[in-house]
């Protein structure tokens, strides 16, 4: 009988705690603003409340995007790029990047993603997120003023 429970305690624990396939997570420019003082609207981190440790092959989409009280100096750009350190390098414009997603750039932009583009995760193990907002040439854009905000929901999804 201890026996059969001890191995019923092994099994539950090393259990994939994500066992749909399926994590969102919502970050905000501003969420970790206490861990990481010179956070920037167009180039922050944002701290995990628990590391995920993540088993086997995952994948990672933008679902949507909020980009509010400021306005964008694209320094002529048309598009945006949101770049993230969670993403294997793809290739862009010739250039390898961590491209997570490229979106036409509209002011105080909302936009909800029907159609998710998913790219192969880089690590296993995630506590922070880094991202940056880039327009063109690599440069990250200027917000004005820069105290606007730019929240995201991510979905992380198991592909083997």
């Amino acid at each position: 009988m201890i026996i059969i429970i001890i191995i019923i305690i092994i099994i539950i624990t090393t259990m994939d705690l994500y066992e749909d396939g399926n994590i969102y997570l919502n970050v905000c420019s501003k969420d970790s603003i206490s861990y990481f003082p010179n956070n920037k609207t167009a180039s922050f981190r944002v701290k995990l409340a628990k590391p995920l440790h993540l088993k086997g092959c995952w994948k990672l989409g933008l679902c949507e995007i909020h980009v509010s009280g400021v306005n964008v100096n694209a320094n002529g750009a048309e598009n945006i790029r949101i770049e993230c350190n969670l993403c294997k390098g793809l290739i862009v414009n010739g250039t390898q990047t961590r491209t997570l997603r490229t979106l036409p750039l509209k002011k105080n932009q909302y936009k909800i993603f029907p159609l998710l583009y998913y790219v192969p995760l880089e690590t296993h193990y995630i506590d922070n997120i880094d991202f940056n907002i880039c327009g063109s040439e690599d440069k990250l854009l200027s917000f004005e003023p820069e105290d606007g905000r730019v929240e995201m929901t991510l979905r992380l999804k198991r592909c083997c």
